[in-house]
Formats: structure tokens, C-alpha cells, sequence
């Protein structure tokens, strides 16, 4: 039986479980202000209203003061934590694409429809797109179906960017020494479609010096690291550098 409360102290935390995790619990919270399916998912607690799944829509209900809903199970042990989470499994982005095609939302067809055009992971596009809407929730957007098919001119932005992207990293692996296992990672395609979007930043100069200064590329752990490297390439010898 499945019943509702707000009197969040009657719950206990499980010695085994795990910490919150702010991000994770942030994430619920917004996808709840979105649209509240706390009823679906209800907490399991055990006998003694330990809770066995669900620490995160706990603590999301009460950042939000809202309902909780639970499902007390006498047999619940502690052995069930592990087992209810090595069960789950999380949506990819490919599950979000799919799930809502199919329900007919036009600007998810057309993210699809520029996706086999490009031949480009779903992950990697919605990545480029966040990069041109400056906005950290527009992958949440996309995940609880609100996401919004961008303008025609900022659709050519990423196809010109693409296609110039794919050139750079084909003459990286023909004239490139060091190791290029980077190039195969969304963060170098992502960062370099950041930089090329910078409108202080003339494409056709940084492909030549690109080409110039292949000697300073290197592995990256971050995005930002590799705009240092674009950065330091498009300013060799330029007399208009960029900040």
C-alpha cells in the first residue's frame, strides 16, 4: 500500500546507503519542478522507516515541501539497497531521442532528422546546441521533453561548424605525432565548436594557424584547456589576437 506524508522525520537514513549527492539531488529537484511524479515513484522504506530506495526523492520533497510518497516493506533488508540500484539503469540520451520521437514532438523529430544528417551522437549535438543557447538546463529541457529546435541560422552554425571540425581532426590524425585518442572525445568537439562559435574568432585564419601550430595540441582533461591551445594557436604571429 502506497501512502503520502510531509512529516519527513519519521523516515531514517540506512547506515548502508549512500551519501546525497548534490548534484543528483539538484537535478531531481528541477525535474519535479517541471513535473511532480513523486506518486509513480515512491520511496521503499523498511520496518523500522529506514529508507531501503530512494534518499534522493526524499530529500528533493523536502527542499520542495511537498508530498512523499512510500511503500513500507516488512521484508526489506539491507542487502536490497545494492540490488535495486545495480538494477537501474540510467536513460541515455539515445532513450530521450527515442521516447519522445515516438511520441510525435515535432522538435525532436527535427533533432533527429539533423542528427543522421551529421552522422553525430545525440549527446554530442545537444552538447553543441547548450553551448549556443548558454543555458545549463537546456539538457534537463531535453530530458523531460521541453526541449526547443533552435533557429535555422544557429542550425548553420553547427552544420559549417561540423563539417570544419571533421577537417581539422582528419588533418590531425595525417600530420600528428602524439597520441590522438582525444579526437574521438566530446570534449575536444564540443570545445572546438565553442571556440569556432566565437564570433571574435575568424575561421578561416584559425584553420591556417591550426595547421601552422598542430605542434601545441595535446590531450586535454578539460574544455577549457583546450580553448587555451586554440587560443594560443589563432594568436601565434596574429596581429589582431584574441582575448
Amino acid at each position: 500500500m502506497i501512502k503520502s506524508t510531509v512529516k519527513y522525520e519519521i523516515f531514517k537514513k540506512h547506515e548502508n546507503n549512500r551519501e546525497i549527492n548534490k548534484v543528483n539531488l539538484n537535478r531531481i529537484v528541477k525535474s519535479i519542478q517541471a513535473r511532480n511524479l513523486l506518486k509513480l515513484r515512491p520511496i521503499l522504506v523498511d520496518s523500522k522507516y529506514r529508507v531501503i530506495d530512494g534518499n534522493h526523492r526524499l530529500e528533493a520533497a523536502k527542499t520542495l515541501n511537498i508530498e512523499i510518497y512510500y511503500q513500507l516493506s516488512e521484508a526489506a533488508e539491507k542487502e536490497d539497497i545494492i540490488l535495486l540500484n545495480a538494477n537501474q539503469r540510467t536513460w541515455r540520451s539515445d532513450d530521450y531521442l527515442n521516447f519522445y520521437m515516438n511520441s510525435g514532438i515535432e522538435d525532436y523529430l527535427k533533432f533527429f532528422m539533423l542528427k543522421q544528417e551529421l552522422n553525430i551522437s545525440t549527446h554530442l549535438l545537444v552538447s553543441m546546441m547548450i553551448g549556443l543557447c548558454r543555458s545549463g538546463d537546456h539538457y534537463l529541457d531535453f530530458k523531460i521533453g521541453k526541449f526547443k529546435y533552435p533557429a535555422e541560422e544557429e542550425i548553420e552554425k553547427i552544420r559549417k561548424n561540423f563539417i570544419k571540425i571533421n577537417e581539422l581532426k582528419k588533418f590531425t590524425h595525417q600530420k600528428s605525432l602524439g597520441p590522438k585518442i582525444f579526437l574521438n572525445t566530446s570534449r575536444f568537439d564540443i570545445a572546438l565548436h565553442e571556440f569556432l562559435s566565437n564570433q571574435a574568432v575568424n575561421m578561416d585564419i584559425f584553420i591556417k594557424k591550426y595547421q601552422m601550430r598542430i605542434d601545441l595540441l595535446r590531450p586535454c582533461a578539460t574544455r577549457e584547456q583546450y580553448h587555451e591551445i586554440f587560443k594560443a594557436m589563432y594568436n601565434w604571429k596574429n596581429s589582431h589576437p584574441i582575448i
